[in-house]
């Protein structure tokens, strides 16, 4: 009799010990945090940091993360630690509502150990026209949950929603009330922020803005069954019990999600194409941490020269003539030079920052969604290029040309100086022809107005390198006093609120952080969210 109880108490008390041990979490998602980064196109750039750390076990394989739509394209994915770009596999099951994005880890983790994960992605069909608020358009996030069977909570979720360009304050509607609200490189950005989460909460952010601010919206017409609220309600419900099956067909299915906030911009679509040789220069100088301020000043002048919107009139002291008849044919950071230079010709030195603002401003917004590495390899290899070009033209002709064609992207050389002046001679008989390309040479700069019958390419090469020098030397001794001001601008990453993230450089990543204030009115957008769970094995 005894025996038998023995028995019995150890067949329970392996029962208990196999039920406890069904019951250990094995992970825990230390910070999710998510950046959507609305477009003018209608598209929307999410970003997840998603920190997973091991408690039991290892994640040998992969971790998985939720993505909220159908029609997404995968921009770069990698690991913080370790700087591995990650293999990855896309799977996008429209039938049971399952979008995951599968990251192949480049090391296991074990227990004690926590690893981040960065996924940048662009959603496409993912804004809505808004039902409840006519004229209006929006979105409806959920950031990726867990499976409590192998999670055992999330400790920071954050997310952030930048608005397209132009979009005010009054006119968004949210639900629920945002923790805080800001601008970014002068759009409006909502922040919520949410800690100790059980692992399968799903916290639902619903944003609405005037639909006129987006190209490109999911119209009622096409939402195909997704007739009323209460319909997308339900269908949210089923896709999530469909999911929730899904993710518990896989043993180990376990996944981590921080989110971090772009630096510079999404870094993911390769190399920004079409910059102008002023704004490759300024990235350039940033991505390589450089200080060379008048150089920039120099090329944005010189830029206006060749355009007909300026003359220099003397070197010593520099004064400057601007055709102010011409002004709206600039760029943004050519005006502000424009508004930089006195009516007496000279610079006011305090007006010079907000060139470094605008052009800034003017590149952060081209660089969005764009790799700054890819972007500097690029115009780096243009300015080897045309050195080469230059360098290799063996008609006399072909070599003044070619060095009229690319003065703008030498320029970005630091060097340009000292390697112009080393440029094979070659000796042309001046014709109007040359007019074609340096007419602004012979006439904006204080130089000898009329060329000679012959024209040595070297002489022109030192002149034009005297011109640079000089130029570049009188620009930087008048921003000495706003030097500061300047780095201010060139270092931050972004321009934002006195509540905004903390600022880093372009090549560093960031975090999605404010402070908590205010409410504003609820929102309600028609729009679908498919499964956004996540795992890991």
């Amino acid at each position: 009799m005894s025996r038998k109880i023995i028995v019995l108490l150890l067949l329970t008390a392996l029962i208990l010990i196999s039920s406890i041990k069904c019951q250990e979490k094995l992970f825990y998602i230390e910070k999710e945090w998510c950046l959507l980064s609305i477009e003018k196109s209608g598209d929307v750039f999410l970003l997840y940091n998603i920190t997973v750390k091991v408690i039991k076990g290892s994640i040998k394989s992969y971790v998985s993360i939720g993505i909220p739509c159908p029609d997404f394209s995968v921009l770069e994915a990698y690991e913080l630690e370790t700087g591995a770009k990650l293999k990855y596999k896309k799977t996008v099951d429209r039938s049971s509502g399952t979008y995951l994005v599968t990251l192949y880890v480049s090391k296991p983790i074990y227990a004690g150990e926590a690893r981040t994960f960065i996924l940048r992605v662009i959603l496409e069909n993912f804004i809505y026209e808004d039902k409840t608020n006519p004229g209006n358009v929006g979105l409806l996030f959920k950031p990726c949950w867990w499976d409590p069977s192998y999670f055992s909570g999330i400790g920071d979720l954050r997310v952030k929603v930048v608005l397209p360009e132009d979009v005010e304050k009054n006119e968004v509607k949210c639900t629920p009330s945002y923790d805080n609200v800001f601008t970014e490189e002068g759009r409006v950005a909502l922040y919520w922020e949410r800690r100790n989460l059980p692992a399968e909460h799903k916290f639902s952010v619903g944003v609405s803005f005037p639909k006129k601010y987006v190209e490109k919206y999911v119209s009622l017409e096409e939402e195909e069954g997704f007739e009323d609220l209460l319909e997308i309600i339900v269908t949210l419900f089923v896709l999530t019990v469909i999911a929730l099956c899904f993710i518990a067909s896989f043993i180990g299915f376990f996944a981590k999600s921080t989110y971090e906030k772009p630096a510079f911009m999404i870094e993911a679509l390769g190399p920004r194409k079409g910059l102008t040789a002023v704004e490759a220069a300024y990235l350039i100088m940033k991505y390589r941490r450089r200080r060379d301020y008048g150089r920039i000043l120099c090329m944005i002048l010189f830029g206006m020269i060749k355009k007909g919107f300026a003359r220099i009139l003397s070197y010593e002291p520099l004064r400057i003539w601007i055709d102010r008849d011409k002004y709206r044919l600039m760029r943004s950071y050519e005006r502000a030079f424009a508004d930089a230079v006195l009516e007496n010709g000279e610079i006011d030195s305090r007006r010079l920052v907000k060139v470094f603002r605008a052009l800034d401003r003017s590149l952060r917004t081209k660089m969005r969604g764009y790799c700054v590495k890819e972007t500097v390899e690029y115009y780096e290899d243009i300015v080897k290029r045309a050195w080469e070009m230059v360098e290799e033209a063996r008609l006399p002709e072909e070599r003044f040309k070619t060095l009229a064609e690319n003065l703008e992207w030498l320029l970005l050389d630091e060097e340009f100086s000292t390697r112009i002046r080393h440029v094979p001679e070659v000796v042309v008989r001046y014709d109007p022809y040359w007019d074609t390309y340096y007419w602004w040479y012979w006439r904006s700069l204080p130089l000898p107005q009329q060329p000679a019958e012959e024209v040595s390419l070297v002489r022109v090469a030192d002149n034009i390198a005297t011109a640079v020098e000089k130029t570049t030397s009188e620009i930087a001794s008048r921003i000495e006093e706003v030097a500061d001001k300047i780095t201010r601008i060139f270092e931050r990453e972004s321009e934002s609120g006195s509540r905004s993230t903390s600022s880093r450089s372009y090549s560093d990543i960031g975090c999605v952080c404010a402070c908590v204030s205010c409410a504003c009115v609820c929102a309600c957008v028609s729009c679908a969210c498919a499964c956004a769970s996540g795992g890991a094995g």
